[in-house]
């Protein structure tokens, strides 16, 4: 069986634990797309270290990458790489650039 193709935009917390779940199926090889040099979003930029134990982060980190999801960093979707582009190689693609960002891919939200 071919393993569907799965992009995500974003490497924050949500996106993380997606991943370690849509991994459990087996079906998918994924790849994630993060403007910032790390994967936690918000966990790092919008909540004190002091507040918020990150280690989690990184044993995820760990485990995601050993099951061979590939994580592209300092990337922006739309400036780097084309939205286009990333529509011809995946199946699927997973916007979660969370509340703080605005929608720069145009895309219309239903529901």
């Amino acid at each position: 069986m071919t393993k569907k193709r799965i992009a995500y935009i974003g490497a924050g917390p949500a996106t993380l634990y997606s991943i370690q779940t849509l991994l459990k199926l087996g079906e998918y090889d994924v790849e994630v797309f993060d403007m910032n040099d790390r994967a936690g979003g918000a966990c790092y930029t919008g909540i004190p270290q002091f507040r918020f134990n990150t280690s989690f982060i990184d044993k995820l980190m760990d485990e995601l990458t050993s099951a061979g999801v590939t994580f592209h960093f300092q990337t922006t979707i739309g400036k780097d790489i084309p939205f286009s582009d990333l529509q011809k190689k995946f199946d699927r693609i997973v916007v979660a650039i969370g509340a703080q960002v605005e929608n720069m891919f145009g895309l219309e939200a239903k529901g």
